[in-house]
């Protein structure tokens, strides 16, 4: 299986396990209606909405990974939505455990998450728009 390939299966089978986990345990995201930034980020990924677009996404990079496709707009495509979607969590995470005065595990894997997916966008060697 081609290098890049692999990180699409592992980050996808990552982000659909943490997606059915997150759909299963529905109270990771805390309100708290005080904090206009807690509330926010309660409203928008609190929904049981992104856990399933999680699934959905994980997925979908998953059995691209799989095909053995190696197409770069793909991968890069992929790879993009991917960041974005754990970067929101990790910022929601961030922003929830600020106002509730502590850091989760929750917050520091999802950053080391999102950082894993970064790097990989600029260092693969998949034709994705990496240096290497």
């Amino acid at each position: 299986m081609h290098r890049g390939n692999t990180f699409l299966v592992e980050s996808g089978v990552e982000t659909l396990t943490v997606g059915v986990y997150m759909a299963w345990q529905q109270q990771i995201l805390k309100d708290d209606p005080h904090n206009p930034a807690v509330h926010m980020m309660h409203r928008l990924l609190g929904q049981p909405d992104w856990p399933f677009l999680m699934m959905g996404l994980g997925l979908i990079v998953t059995v691209v990974g799989l095909s053995n496709v190696n197409h770069a707009h793909l991968s890069t495509f992929l790879t993009v939505l991917m960041g974005g979607l754990w970067f929101s969590y990790s910022v929601g995470f961030f922003i929830q455990d600020m106002d509730f005065g502590e850091i989760k595990l929750t917050t520091i894997l999802s950053f080391f998450v999102f950082i894993d997916i970064v790097t990989h966008a600029f260092y693969n060697d998949d034709g994705g728009g990496g240096k290497g």
